[in-house]
C-alpha cells in the first residue's frame, strides 16, 4: 500500500509539472521506422525551471540546442522526465535502451502502470535476465494518438549517465547484432594478439611481450564491464563483482601499460630521470590499486583520472625521445596510443553526461581499444625486426666504436681465401692502454678512442688496396678485434716498403692530438702483421700469427713487427700444453690443495685458501700463475675456473661432513668476472649443494682493478647482495688506486707475502702494513697476512691488529685428506 502512494504520487507531481508547460514530450509518426540515438535531455527533480524540452515535428524528430545539466563521478541520485505520443493510425512497439550496464540502479516509472511497483534494472538488482544485464532495456507499446509519461530515477555511484535511446523493436535488435559482432570481432582481435606474443614470449623471453599479453588481459575486462558483454560470457555473480572493481581493474590497464612502455621502449637504469620516474609511478600505480578497493568508487575515479594522465603523458614523452634516438618502431607505439586516447576520453565523457549519444561515440572504447591492440602488435612485430637487424648489426660490429669486429673480419677473410686472393692482415694495438683507463675512467677512454678512430680514417681515405669491409653507411677499411685491438686488410702485394708506409700512416692518425675534456693526447702504437698464403691457409692462422707478431711487438717495444715462422715452435708448444690442461680439466685429473687461515683472536682455523695443482705427466709441477696465464691468452679460463668451484663445493661437502663447516676461499680471474651469468652460476651451484653463501669468498688479484673497474664493482655488489663475500689477494703487487679501493666493498685484503715475510726486520714494510691494516679496519673489512713463517713475524702482525694470517708457521698447502688429517689434529690441541 505504501509503495502505490509512491507511486501515484510521484505521477501527480510529474503531471503538475507538466501541466506548467515544462514536460518533454517525443511525438511518434507513422512515417518512422527507426528512432534510435535519440537522448532526452537529463533534468532535475528539484525545480521545474531545470526541465528541457524537446520539439517535435511531423516530419523529423529532433532536439533543440539547450544547456542540458552535466554531471561529474559521484554518488548520484536524480530523475529523468519526458513524454512519448504516438500520432500515427498504427501501434507501436518501442523500447527504451539503457546503454549504460555500469548505473546501479533504474527505476522506470510508466504513467500507464501507475498501479504497479516501478521497472527495476541495474547491476545492483538481482534475478535479471543476462539480457537485461547487458542491454538495460524497457519495453512499453502506445496505441495511436496515445501519449504516455515515464519518471526515471536513477541511482549510481559510478557514472551517473544512462545514455537512453528511444528505438523500435526492430532497431534495438539490429543494435544488438551490431554490438554482438563488434564485441566479437574485439574479444577474437585481443585473444588472437595475447595467444601470438604469448607464443612469442617463449621464444624470445622478452618481459615485454608478457607485460602487453597482461594489458590486453585487463582491456578485456574493463571493455566487459563498460560495455556489458561481460554478462554474456562471465556468470552473473562474477561480472557484478568486477562492475563493483571498474576502477581497480582500470589501474590494472594502467600498471600493465606503464610496465609495457618501459620494457618495450627498453627505458634502464642508465635513463635514471626515466627510469626513476617510472619505477616511482608503478609504486604509486600499485599502492592505488588497493587503495581503489577500499575507496568509494566515484572518489577513487576522481583519484584515478590524474594518473592516467600523467601516464599518457610519461608514454608520449619517452616515445618521442625514442624516436628521437631513431628508434622508428617507437613511432607506432606513439600513433598506437591515439585511438586508444580518443576512445578512452569519448566513451566516459558520454557515461557522465558531457557528451550526447551516438553509437560510435558508445562504443569508442572497445573501437579505440582494438585498433590500439592491433597498432601495438605491429609496432612489437617491427621493433623485433629491428630488434633482429640491430643484433645482426651488432654481432658484427664493435658497441663502442660501430667499427666491423673480429667476426665481419673472419667472414671477410673467409671471402677472401675462398677468392683465392693474397693479403696482409694489420694489427694495432694504442700503448699502455690500461694505464689510460685508470687515468682517464672508462667513458673518456671509450670517447678517445672513437677520436683517434676518425684520425685514422681519414689518413686512410685515398689509400688504395685496401680492403673495404662495407660499404654503407659509409665506406669502412678499419675493424676493432676485441677491446683495444684494430685491424685493416691490405690486399696489395707485400713489401718492406708498404710495410714502412702502413706503419707510419697509424703512428700519425695516433700521434694526432685528440681531446679528452681539458686533456689533449697523442698515442704511440704497436703494430703486428701476417700474410696469406705465406704464413698460413686459414683464418684462423692468419689471425693467431698476426696477433702472436703484436705480442712481440708490445713486449720488445717495437713499432712494427711481421710475424716470423721461427717463433711459432713456442707457440706449437703452448697449444700442446693447452690440449693436455683441457684433457686434464675433463679427466679431473687437476687437483686441489689446502692452507688454513688462521684467526690471531683464538687460534681457531676460519677457513682455508684453495690452491690450483697440476702435476704435468711430461713436465712435472706446472706453476699455477703458468696455468691462469695460458688460459687467459686462450680464451678458456672459464672452463678451469668452472672446474675449480666445483670441485671446491664437492670438498666444502668432504670437509662439512667431517664437522668442518668453515670458510673456503677460492681464487678467480678478471675474464671470469666479464663472463655472462658469472654471478648466477656460482649462486646456482651454492643453492643447489645447500652451502651457505657467507661461507664463500671469492679472492681477485689488485691487478684485475686496472682492466674493468666499473665492471668489477657491478660484479662484486651482485655478489653481495646474495652474500657472497669478495677479497683482494696479494694487495701490494698491482696499482689499485685508493679511490676504488674505497668504493669496492671487499671483505677482506690479503697482505702479499713480499711485505709480511722477515717484516719485524725492516722498518718500510712495518710502516706499509702497519698503515694497510688500519686502512682495512676504517673501510669495514679485514686484514689477512699472507706468508707467515715464524714467531717474530706473527708477533709483529698481531700488535699492529692484524686479525688473520696464512702460512707455512700454521701448515703449508696440502691436498684435501691431508688437510682434515692436519685440521684433527690441530682442534685437538687447541
Amino acid at each position: 500500500m505504501r509503495n502505490t502512494i509512491t507511486h501515484v504520487l510521484l505521477f501527480i507531481i510529474m503531471l503538475v509539472i507538466h501541466s506548467t508547460g515544462y514536460s518533454s514530450t517525443l511525438i511518434v509518426d507513422d512515417s518512422f521506422t527507426k528512432l534510435e540515438n535519440l537522448s532526452p535531455y537529463i533534468s532535475s527533480f528539484k525545480t521545474s525551471e531545470e526541465i528541457d524540452e524537446l520539439n517535435v515535428s511531423s516530419e523529423q524528430l529532433s532536439t533543440l540546442e539547450s544547456n542540458p545539466l552535466r554531471f561529474t563521478i559521484e554518488d548520484a541520485d536524480y530523475w529523468l522526465i519526458f513524454d512519448v505520443m504516438n500520432r500515427g493510425i498504427n501501434t507501436k512497439t518501442l523500447v527504451l535502451h539503457f546503454d549504460n550496464p555500469m548505473i546501479d540502479k533504474l527505476l522506470v516509472y510508466d504513467s500507464a502502470k501507475q498501479d504497479l511497483p516501478p521497472y527495476l534494472l541495474g547491476d545492483s538488482i538481482s534475478n535479471l535476465t543476462t539480457k537485461m544485464y547487458a542491454f538495460p532495456y524497457y519495453q512499453f507499446s502506445l496505441a495511436p494518438n496515445e501519449q504516455r509519461s515515464f519518471l526515471i530515477n536513477v541511482v549510481t555511484a559510478g557514472a551517473p549517465s544512462p545514455a537512453v535511446s528511444l528505438l523500435t523493436t526492430e532497431a534495438f535488435q539490429n543494435k544488438q547484432h551490431d554490438v554482438y559482432l563488434l564485441w566479437g570481432i574485439f574479444l577474437g582481435v585481443c585473444l588472437v594478439m595475447m595467444l601470438y606474443n604469448f607464443v612469442l614470449y617463449f621464444s624470445i623471453k622478452d618481459i615485454a611481450y608478457l607485460y602487453y599479453v597482461g594489458y590486453v588481459f585487463f582491456v578485456i575486462l574493463v571493455a566487459s564491464i563498460i560495455d556489458g558483454f561481460g554478462f554474456i560470457f562471465f556468470p552473473e555473480e562474477l561480472q557484478i563483482t568486477l562492475n563493483a572493481l571498474i576502477i581497480p581493474l582500470q589501474t590494472f590497464v594502467a600498471l600493465t601499460a606503464m610496465l609495457f612502455a618501459m620494457a618495450f621502449l627498453r627505458i634502464s637504469e642508465n635513463e635514471t630521470f626515466l627510469y626513476k620516474t617510472g619505477q616511482i609511478f608503478i609504486w604509486i600505480l600499485g599502492i592505488f590499486l588497493f587503495a581503489s578497493i577500499l575507496l568509494r568508487e566515484d572518489i577513487a575515479a576522481n583519484i584515478f583520472m590524474p594518473l592516467q594522465l600523467f601516464l599518457y603523458f610519461y608514454c608520449f614523452a619517452a616515445s618521442y625521445i625514442r624516436i628521437r634516438e631513431g628508434y622508428n618502431w617507437a613511432i607506432f607505439y606513439l600513433i598506437s596510443w591515439i585511438p586508444f586516447f580518443i576512445g578512452a576520453a569519448l566513451s566516459p565523457a558520454l557515461l557522465v553526461g558531457l557528451l550526447d549519444y551516438s553509437f560510435a561515440v558508445r562504443q569508442s572504447f572497445i573501437i579505440g581499444a582494438m585498433l590500439e591492440i592491433s597498432l601495438i602488435s605491429f609496432a612489437l612485430a617491427y621493433r623485433f625486426r629491428a630488434n633482429e637487424q640491430e643484433k645482426d648489426y651488432m654481432a658484427f660490429h664493435d658497441e663502442v666504436t660501430g667499427l666491423p669486429n673480429l667476426k665481419l673480419l673472419q667472414k671477410s677473410i673467409h671471402s677472401l681465401i675462398e677468392d683465392q686472393r693474397s693479403f696482409t692482415l694489420i694489427l694495432f694495438e694504442p700503448e699502455k692502454i690500461n694505464t689510460i683507463r685508470i687515468t682517464l675512467g672508462m667513458e673518456s677512454t671509450k670517447l678517445l678512442m672513437l677520436e683517434f678512430t676518425e684520425h685514422l680514417t681519414k689518413y686512410l681515405e685515398n689509400t688504395v688496396n685496401m680492403y673495404q669491409f662495407e660499404e654503407k653507411p659509409v665506406a669502412q677499411h678499419i675493424c676493432k678485434t676485441d677491446d683495444a685491438t684494430f685491424g685493416l686488410i691490405l690486399t696489395e702485394t707485400y713489401d718492406d716498403s708498404t710495410a714502412d708506409f702502413m706503419t707510419l700512416i697509424i703512428k700519425e692518425a695516433f700521434a694526432t692530438k685528440s681531446r679528452v675534456g681539458n686533456i689533449e693526447m697523442t698515442m704511440n702504437v704497436n703494430i703486428g702483421a701476417s700474410r696469406y698464403p705465406h704464413h698460413s691457409d686459414s683464418f684462423e692462422d692468419v689471425y693467431q700469427k698476426a696477433f702472436q707478431a703484436l705480442h712481440h711487438a708490445k713486449e720488445y717495444d717495437i713499432p712494427f713487427i711481421m710475424y716470423n715462422d721461427s717463433e711459432h715452435t713456442n707457440y706449437q708448444m703452448q697449444v700442446e700444453m693447452l690440449s693436455d690442461l683441457m684433457a686434464a680439466i675433463k679427466d679431473n685429473t687437476l687437483e686441489l690443495y689446502h692452507q688454513p687461515v688462521i684467526s690471531y683472536e683464538d687460534y681457531s682455523v676460519v677457513g682455508s685458501e684453495v690452491l690450483l695443482r697440476w702435476h704435468h705427466k711430461t713436465q712435472g709441477y706446472i706453476n699455477p700463475i703458468e696455468i691462469v696465464q695460458l688460459t687467459e691468452d686462450t680464451g678458456v679460463i672459464s672452463a678451469l675456473t668452472n672446474w675449480i668451484i666445483n670441485q671446491a663445493i664437492v670438498q666444502f661437502d668432504a670437509l662439512r661432513a667431517q664437522g668442518f663447516n668453515q670458510t673456503m676461499f677460492i681464487n678467480i680471474s678478471a675474464k671470469d668476472l666479464a663472463s655472462d651469468g658469472f654471478v648466477q652460476n656460482i649462486v646456482d651451484k651454492l643453492s643447489k649443494n645447500e652451502i651457505d653463501p657467507g661461507k664463500i669468498v671469492l679472492e681477485l688479484t689488485e691487478s684485475i682493478m686496472l682492466d674493468d673497474y666499473e665492471n668489477i664493482l657491478s660484479v662484486v655488489n651482485k655478489l653481495e647482495r646474495y652474500n657472497v663475500r669478495v677479497a683482494i689477494d696479494d694487495y701490494g703487487t698491482g696499482h689499485a688506486s685508493l679511490q676504488n679501493l674505497t668504493i669496492i666493498p671487499f671483505y677482506s685484503f690479503k697482505i702479499a707475502r713480499t711485505f709480511i715475510s722477515k717484516i719485524e726486520q725492516s722498518e718500510r714494510k712495518q710502516v706499509i702494513v702497519k698503515n694497510t691494516i688500519s686502512m682495512a679496519q676504517q673501510l669495514g673489512s679485514s686484514a689477512v697476512a699472507l706468508g707467515v713463517e715464524t714467531k717474530a713475524t706473527e708477533a709483529v702482525l698481531k700488535e699492529y691488529g692484524c686479525k688473520f694470517g696464512q702460512g707455512y708457521l700454521y701448515c703449508k698447502p696440502v691436498a684435501l685428506n691431508k688437510y682434515i688429517e692436519w685440521l684433527q689434529h690441530y682442534s685437538s690441541h687447541l
